[in-house]
């Protein structure tokens, strides 16, 4: 019979030696990233995208670069199938950054650029230093990126409004008092138009809402709005400057 002896330890002290925690990680190395043509999406923006779907939503279909003519076809783009391949391979997360040359002032052509659009009836006003209109240009929206994607669409515009009850007015300070059904029937960021019997109007871009009563059964309620921006606009021929109106009517949109 075979006995096991057990070696005892003699009494002391022992010393263990730790290696300190590393200043720096490597970074992963297993993110896979897209670099190509696409016919949308932000220029050389790496953009997460986590689908297929997300991937078409930023940056389009295929991308067309080239008529092929022994094919009889467009040559297009590497970008959107790898991607297609990716994700039907099992991924799940990667990284897609568009390529393309920018248009300039200098390099005007093929060169992807942004596509303008008219705004009926909307213009844009430029201010001076004193808040002053100086000029009115054409208003137009931008496509949200470069590229022929957007060569098909069209916009309009509508103006909404609904008139509103002044209680008192510092028209030099940019402060009304007005009467609401709740407090959040006007916000931060509304437009405001007064329209003076005079023949002036005052844009008022609404920078600060405070209630200053609860409306309740049979009453309105009451909200101070400061203007964070005020432009005077003469409508017709009138005075040189604005004075305090004997009517006025506001609009919000």
């Amino acid at each position: 019979m075979l006995q096991r002896r057990t070696t005892r330890r003699l009494p002391g002290f022992r010393f263990e030696t730790q290696a300190p925690p590393l200043a720096e990680w490597l970074p992963r190395m297993d993110v896979t990233c897209f670099v190509g043509f696409a016919a949308s999406g932000p220029l050389d923006t790496p953009v997460a995208v986590e689908s297929l779907a997300h991937f078409n939503a930023l940056f389009g279909a295929d991308a067309p670069l080239a008529w092929d003519a022994a094919r009889g076809e467009p040559a297009r783009a590497y970008l959107a199938p790898a991607v297609r391949a990716f994700f039907t391979n099992g991924g799940r997360r990667c990284w897609i950054v568009r390529v393309a040359k920018r248009f300039s002032a200098t390099n005007k052509t093929n060169r992807a650029r942004y596509n303008y659009f008219p705004l009926t009836g909307l213009a844009m006003a430029a201010l001076d230093a004193q808040g002053r209109v100086t000029k009115l240009n054409p208003a137009f929206a931008r496509a949200r990126s470069e590229g022929s994607w957007s060569d098909t669409l069209e916009t309009s515009a509508a103006l909404l409004s609904r008139s509103l009850e002044v209680i008192a007015a510092a028209f030099d300070k940019l402060s009304v008092d007005l009467a609401v059904d709740a407090p959040d029937d006007i916000g931060v960021g509304d437009l405001l138009r007064f329209t003076f019997a005079e023949g002036w109007a005052l844009l008022l871009y609404v920078g600060t809402v405070t209630p200053l009563s609860a409306s309740t059964p049979g009453t309105r309620g009451r909200v101070r709005v400061a203007g964070a921006q005020g432009v005077w606009l003469r409508t017709r021929a009138g005075a040189d400057q604005a004075v305090a109106p004997t009517k006025v009517k506001v609009q919000l949109f």
